[in-house]
């Protein structure tokens, strides 16, 4: 269990993120939001990651890789809130969390 409250207001998963994850505590995370995606039947997950100062490439694949698995488990739309500090992103992180919004904006 990690130490990021998530709720679920109608039927949206939210995760605010707005504490720095160390690698393991990022896996957990993404266990936690599957196990609770899996008890609570929500049709969407917003996770929001505009408090964090970084966002490097191991969290923004496991943001993806937790998005698609969302799918997956019948979310129908999944959200990834983001700052103006994506642009500290490294290059392959930048171009999967873009490419990622831009295939929920679509």
């Amino acid at each position: 269990m990690t130490d990021v409250t998530m709720m679920k207001i109608g039927s949206v998963l939210i995760v605010p993120i707005q504490v720095e994850l160390h690698d393991s505590a990022a896996v957990q995370l993404q266990e936690d939001i599957v196990q609770n995606i899996e008890k609570t039947g929500a049709k969407g997950l917003l996770i929001d990651v505009s408090k964090l100062q970084i966002v490097d490439s191991f969290l923004g694949r496991l943001i993806g890789d937790t998005a698609a698995m969302a799918k997956v488990m019948g979310c129908q739309e999944s959200y990834i809130s983001t700052s103006i500090g994506i642009s500290n992103l490294s290059g392959e992180a930048t171009y999967r969390i873009c490419a990622l919004i831009s295939r929920i904006i679509n």
